[in-house]
Order: C-alpha cells, then sequence, then structure tokens
C-alpha cells in the first residue's frame, strides 16, 4: 500500500529538532549536565552479543557498531548518539561485513529498539527524542543504520520517533521487516567522487646534433576519469524478505554525492633544436623537430542517485511519509586536453637571420 501525504505537524517539530540536537552538542563539548556513556576508546568493532542498553544521554561512538548472537540494542529516550568526533573523525575499525568505510550501527542478528514514545501527545503532534547525528563537520563519519536478516527466533527492530541526520543512508533494510515509524531522516549526503589525476607531460625531443637530427617530443598523456558520486537515501529497502512498516516519518534534505573532475591532458613535449655548426642559439634550416600533441582531457564522474525510500525487491507499507528537497548528486566537468609542444626552432643562414633589435 503506497500513499503520500504531507505530515506537517511532524515537518514543524523536525526542524524544531535541529536547534536542540544543536544545543544537545554544544553542552556535549562543555560536559555539562549530562551522563556520558561513551564507547571504548581503542579502535575496535564493538560488538553487541548480549542485551545493552544506551542512555540517556550521550553516547560517541567512533567504530562500527555490530549487534549480533540475538542480543537487543535498547537506546532510550533522550539519548543522543554522536558518531565521531573532531579527534577522531573516521571510522576507527571498519566492520568486515560492512558495506562503507564510515561508522554503520550494524543490526546483523540481533534487534535494534530506538523507540522515542513518550507520550500519547506525540502521536498528534510528533516530536523526537532520540538522535542519531555526526559528531564532525565536513565529509562526515556516519553512514547509518543497517538492519539486516536475523533468525526467527529474533524479533523485529523498531526505529520510532528517532531524529537520524547528517549521514548517508539513513536506514538500510534489507531481507528484515523493522517498524520504521515517525522519524525525522534529514541531511543525508553521498560521498563526493574522487578527482582524476592529470596525464603527465610528454618529453621533450632531442636537439639536432653534426651526425643526427632533432627529434619530435612525445605526446602528453591523457588525464584520468573522475569517480563517481555515491548514492544517498533516506530510508533503503531491498530483499523479498523484506516487509517492514514505514509511517509518519518526516524524510528531508537528501543529496547524491557530486562526480569527481575529470584529469586534464598532460602538455606535449617540445621538439628538439636543429643544428647549428657556427651558432649554437640556432638551429639548422629545416631540421627543428615536431612538437607533440597535448594528451587527452578525461570525463567527469557521474552524480550520485538520491531517493527519500528507495524501494527493489521487497514488499514494504509505506504510508503518511513527507519526503521534501532530494537532489541527485551533479555530474563533474571533464578535464581540458593537454597543450601541445612548441616545435623545435629551425636554423635560418645569415642572409635571412632577423635583424638585431636597434637600441635606445
Amino acid at each position: 500500500m503506497y500513499q503520500h501525504k504531507r505530515f506537517i505537524t511532524l515537518m514543524t517539530i523536525c526542524a524544531l529538532a535541529i536547534l536542540a540536537t544543536a544545543a544537545l552538542l554544544s553542552l556535549a563539548g562543555s560536559g555539562r549536565g549530562l551522563t556520558v556513556q561513551a564507547a571504548p576508546a581503542s579502535p575496535t568493532v564493538n560488538t553487541i552479543s548480549s542485551d545493552t542498553t544506551w542512555g540517556p544521554g550521550v553516547v560517541t561512538i567512533t567504530s562500527d557498531v555490530v549487534i549480533t548472537n540475538g542480543a537487543t540494542l535498547v537506546v532510550k529516550p533522550g539519548t543522543t548518539v554522536i558518531v565521531g568526533t573532531w579527534a577522531v573523525p573516521t571510522d576507527t575499525a571498519p566492520y568486515v561485513g560492512g558495506v562503507s568505510d564510515r561508522v554503520e550501527i550494524i543490526v546483523a542478528n540481533g534487534r535494534l529498539v530506538a523507540d522515542g514514545y513518550v507520550t500519547a501527545t506525540q502521536l498528534i503532534t510528533p516530536y523526537q527524542t532520540i538522535t542519531f547525528t555526526n559528531g564532525t563537520l565536513g565529509d562526515p563519519p556516519w553512514w547509518g543504520i543497517r538492519i539486516l536478516h536475523a533468525s526467527a527466533a529474533v524479533s523485529e527492530s523498531i526505529v520510532s520517533f528517532a531524529r537520524i541526520e547528517w549521514g548517508t543512508y539513513g536506514i538500510s533494510i534489507d531481507n528484515a521487516s523493522p517498524t520504521v515509524t515517525h522519524n525525522c531522516i534529514t541531511n543525508m549526503n553521498g560521498a563526493w567522487g574522487s578527482n582524476g589525476e592529470n596525464g603527465p607531460a610528454g618529453t621533450d625531443g632531442a636537439d639536432g646534433t653534426a651526425s643526427t637530427n632533432a627529434t619530435d617530443g612525445t605526446p602528453g598523456g591523457d588525464g584520468s576519469p573522475g569517480g563517481n558520486g555515491s548514492p544517498a537515501y533516506g530510508i533503503y529497502v531491498t530483499g523479498a524478505n523484506s516487509a517492514p512498516l514505514i509511517a509518519h516519518n518526516e524524510i528531508n534534505d537528501v543529496t547524491g554525492g557530486q562526480g569527481g573532475w575529470g584529469g586534464s591532458g598532460g602538455k606535449g613535449g617540445k621538439g628538439g633544436d636543429g643544428y647549428s655548426p657556427t651558432d649554437p642559439n640556432v638551429g639548422d634550416g629545416g631540421d627543428g623537430a615536431r612538437g607533440a600533441a597535448g594528451g587527452d582531457g578525461a570525463p567527469g564522474g557521474d552524480g550520485g542517485d538520491a531517493a527519500g525510500i528507495y524501494v527493489q525487491d521487497a514488499s514494504p507499507t509505506i504510508y503518511h511519509n513527507t519526503i521534501t528537497k532530494i537532489r541527485p548528486g551533479n555530474a563533474a566537468w571533464g578535464g581540458s586536453g593537454g597543450n601541445g609542444g612548441a616545435g623545435g626552432k629551425p636554423f635560418y643562414p645569415s642572409f635571412l637571420r632577423p635583424p638585431p633589435a636597434l637600441s635606445g
């Protein structure tokens, strides 16, 4: 069942939550008035194999978190999960089963219960009491929540009344059927493609000698193409066994990564100068060699895809979600061609040489 209606109250409260999150991060930096429950400082994957509770307060993680062995991770209302810090801005220990070099919370064979429901008034004017956010500016280390198929003995996950922001995939569902409702998923951004390398410059030709002609320069090398930007999604659902409930979510500002710039072609090599037995500064007539062509510029990378809710080979129940500001990434410019090399200097006999410049 696919219905799409505007859920205005959710959008309004989602916007107000931006200010609340900013204030909470400010308090987290000062260490005032918050219970800090940090992940281990050592760079290891945080494997949760027994029932665990986070919060209320601030939880900081700098590496992948994997819920397995039938365990349940409960994230309580009033909890902010901060991914990465200024001191540790990248994933310190990527999980071998991860799909990104950014930090992921992976429900591998367990259950995530991040339910921010506190009072019945939230059903009328929803607001989020749990936040998952990026702890740095710029290229974020936060990828998102990834819920995988679990054994039949494990109950399905719940993500409700949570704010998920500044990641790449807000919630990714693969052959699982969690309940995903009343969330604010915002500012998902795909990684930018890498820029192509410029082609190497050609080699200059050798000057002529008394016994050899000058040689041509060699062509410049071609630039390499820019990499494609990566996609970004608010909610991503795939797998024939996926039948999640996705309802009353506000999803906005989802942008695919920009493609990388194509590399420029290398400059062609200069032709060698002709040989002159009388004047080493001027070549022998006709012996100047040809400059080589510059290399070709390479194409820029394509921009990454973007979608609020992406469904592939799955059977979700979707209704009453608000989706705004979805932008695919921009393709990048290709590189410029390299300049051709200069031709070698020919020799002018003395009676054809240009007259010297007049002084004064």
